[in-house]
């Protein structure tokens, strides 16, 4: 998931109020959408980089801004620990994940196809409450990048918002290829893997669960996907996303996060392999990437293109921005 996105705020003109019979009659009190508040003239836009305030972006009050700048609302202004909620979003979205697996999965999907396939890209809408609750309201499975002639600000017409835009978009899209970014790591880590772990006994029934069904899968796709045949392969792939993952500013959810995840979901012992969140082989390799992911822990891939100090990759490296109607917003300094 990537740790870039925007948020939506109210009416800069009017605090959200539930003092009086009237606030509740005011239909746009606490509405966060966009395009009613620019029909309106209300819409202000956050200061952006391009403009050099020597204050800084996103000093001032905006009807929106980055989730850099939602955090420090978040602390400031609610007291709340960015840390912490950032962690509930993730646990949140990872519970959505998990629960339409059994839509989506190759075993249950009407589409044969999905047996080869390695993913999906969405983008989500969620809601944060005063005591730091996250709520999914919708989730996207399209681009979040909008075409400009749509008039959404974070299409193009709000720096800010844009830029944020761009670069979790680009991102969270790059690790469809993230397993193929670094081929000298990912052959040290399928060696080490199978030399040093799929070949002790104590791994022997997780092998076989996962070689089986792999078996089943190729014979199930009508063509051959991007996902690894053996074991080995399967494990090193995984691995390398989340040793790449960094450089695309994303974090990795799952398997990485699913003992935590555990916590809050529990098997149903009247529905067998159906009733286990973990079932249908997934418990077996998210076992198996905890034993991997501890065996490459401190130790370096020979000839990994990783750079040592891994910094994320500006998407938005060379765009020009220069909208007049952005600058055209800022009543409020």
């Amino acid at each position: 998931m990537s740790k870039h996105g925007f948020f939506r705020g109210g009416y800069l003109e009017r605090n959200y109020s539930t003092a009086s019979e009237e606030d509740f009659l005011e239909r746009l009190m606490h509405i966060t959408h966009h395009i009613p508040k620019i029909e309106a003239g209300t819409y202000q836009c956050p200061t952006a980089p391009s403009a050099n305030d020597p204050r800084g972006s996103e000093f001032d009050a905006a009807n929106g801004g980055s989730l850099h700048k939602w955090f420090r609302i978040v602390e400031e202004q609610n007291g709340l620990d960015p840390k912490k909620v950032w962690e509930t979003i993730k646990i949140v979205v990872s519970l959505f994940i998990l629960s339409v697996r059994g839509a989506v999965s190759c075993k249950k999907n009407p589409v044969h196809h999905a047996c080869g396939a390695v993913g999906f890209q969405f983008f989500a809408d969620l809601v944060v409450d005063a005591s730091g609750r996250a709520w999914l309201m919708e989730i996207h499975p399209t681009l979040a990048i909008k075409s400009h002639g749509l008039g959404d600000p974070e299409g193009g017409w709000v720096e800010v918002l844009t830029r944020s835009t761009r670069q979790g978009a680009f991102g969270s899209l790059a690790m469809f290829w993230a397993g193929w970014m670094n081929a000298p790591y990912r052959r040290w880590a399928e060696t080490l893997v199978r030399r040093r772990l799929l070949n002790q006994p104590r791994w022997k029934a997780e092998v076989w669960r996962l070689q089986t069904l792999r078996r089943w899968q190729r014979q199930m796709r009508p063509g051959l996907g991007g996902e690894e045949d053996s074991v080995a392969g399967l494990l090193a792939k995984t691995l390398l996303e989340e040793h790449m993952s960094c450089r695309l500013a994303v974090e990795p959810l799952l398997p990485s996060m699913w003992r935590r995840i555990g916590r809050y979901v529990n098997r149903r012992p009247d529905a067998g392999s159906e009733g286990d969140p973990f079932g249908e082989g997934l418990r077996s390799l998210y076992r198996l990437y905890d034993a991997a992911r501890r065996l490459v822990a401190k130790r370096s891939a020979p000839g990994d293109l990783r750079p040592t100090r891994c910094t994320p990759i500006d998407f938005n490296e060379g765009m020009v921005w220069d909208q007049p109607w952005e600058r055209a917003t800022r009543r409020f300094k």
